[in-house]
């Protein structure tokens, strides 16, 4: 230029710009990408160094879980998921998977990492797969320490059936019944034997997420045995709705599904209400419009002993007059 010095080639300084923007690489396929959505993100140590980004591109991870699925643990969407977890640390929670479990299992993968995100879910922000390790451990010592405390007893397995389950799964099922039933009424056998299905239910749904087994069917049939017993969700909020009708209402229903005994006959009118009633209500008001019945002829007999009489006197007839002018002459005296 017009100063002596050297200008720099054009193409060198493109070449510095684009050696320094930040490439993202999957190991997997080779492939690399300048958008950052090439490669997911996941918040764990293991990819701290490259702010979080996975060295697999969406492709590949989508690939990669598909090969899980379909050619290593037989359509086995749950332990496909958690395999992945575990390969690139991230957490796994299995109530968490059968929120979405109701999608296509070849999607499902992604619709698990969106829900991990979710607000809802807040509280695992931050965990790894190191923590999914620790709660499974932590679960298994648990069920050993109540196993040591609580010995199985031959009525529950006599009440459950012999040889159905293990002593883990005998005291989980007793644990269960017993929650069921003081919560709820059961008077029959027929009310038993529901609540009896509803703990192996529940106790195939624990035995299905230990090994990953998709639960849908055992989830519905569990709904159904809920609604068998009248305790669905719904069923209780309508339950509950019942309770806004107007009071004469309700005491109505009461009255006619379970009636009120007669009042013991010592307890009968305490108060004398029902006397004061007849007398100072009924009576006066039979009274006042002239009425002769048996209210009013009580009313008569009960203000008797508070009617003022006008005194005679034989010896003197003035008194008469006195009286009069007391408390005034009777309308046939005028």
């Amino acid at each position: 230029d017009d100063l002596g010095r050297p200008r720099k080639n054009q193409n060198t300084l493109n070449e510095i710009k684009e050696n320094n923007i930040q490439k993202y690489i999957c190991y997997k396929c080779g492939t690399e990408s300048k958008s950052e959505r090439h490669t997911p993100v996941f918040k764990t140590e293991l990819f701290k160094g490259v702010r979080n980004h996975a060295p697999i591109c969406r492709k590949c991870l989508q690939d990669l879980y598909l090969h899980f699925l379909h050619n290593i643990y037989d359509n086995n969407s749950s332990l496909s998921v958690k395999r992945i977890c575990c390969m690139y640390n991230l957490y796994y929670n299995s109530e968490i998977l059968n929120v979405v479990n109701n999608t296509d299992k070849d999607k499902l993968l992604n619709d698990y990492l969106r829900t991990l995100n979710l607000k809802q879910y807040e509280e695992h922000k931050g965990k790894t797969f190191d923590n999914t390790i620790a709660e499974e451990k932590e679960f298994e010592e648990i069920t050993k320490k109540m196993i040591l405390e609580k010995e199985v007893s031959d009525e529950t397995k006599l009440f459950f059936g012999i040889g159905v389950a293990t002593d883990e799964e005998y005291i989980y099922l007793q644990n269960q019944y017993d929650d069921w039933t003081s919560r709820y009424e059961c008077n029959n056998k027929s009310q038993e034997e529901i609540f009896k299905q509803i703990c192996f239910v529940q106790l195939d749904i624990v035995r299905a997420r230990r090994k990953g087994i998709d639960t849908r069917d055992l989830q519905q049939a569990f709904l159904k045995l809920l609604d068998s017993a009248n305790i669905q969700p719904k069923q209780i909020a309508t339950s509950n709705d019942d309770l806004s009708n107007v009071f004469g209402v309700r005491i109505s229903d009461w009255e006619n599904s379970a009636p009120t005994p007669d009042i013991d006959e010592s307890l009968q009118d305490v108060d004398n209400i029902g006397r004061y009633i007849d007398v100072f209500f009924k009576g006066h008001l039979c009274k006042s419009m002239g009425i002769k019945n048996v209210f009013s002829n009580l009313y008569q007999k009960f203000m008797k002993k508070y009617t003022v009489e006008k005194p005679e006197y034989e010896d003197d007839e003035g008194n008469d007059a006195l009286f009069d002018a007391i408390f005034g002459a009777d309308e046939d005296d005028v």
